[in-house]
């Protein structure tokens, strides 16, 4: 549920990434940093995200 840079184009480059270890054999693993998700990502998947209304 990111958005896509403009910048980007038609690329995929982390699909790419992606497909080229797989055929080497890796594994490849990625992250989401929270941080970055959207409001309309945090209304859509309440689960995905903790909210502490304590932190700083």
């Amino acid at each position: 549920m990111h958005y896509r840079g403009p910048f980007l184009g038609d690329r995929d480059s982390f699909g790419d990434l992606c497909r080229g270890c797989q055929t080497l054999g890796m594994v490849v693993l990625s992250r989401v940093v929270p941080h970055a998700a959207y409001e309309d990502t945090r209304r859509t998947h309440p689960e995905w995200l903790l909210v502490d209304e304590q932190a700083e």
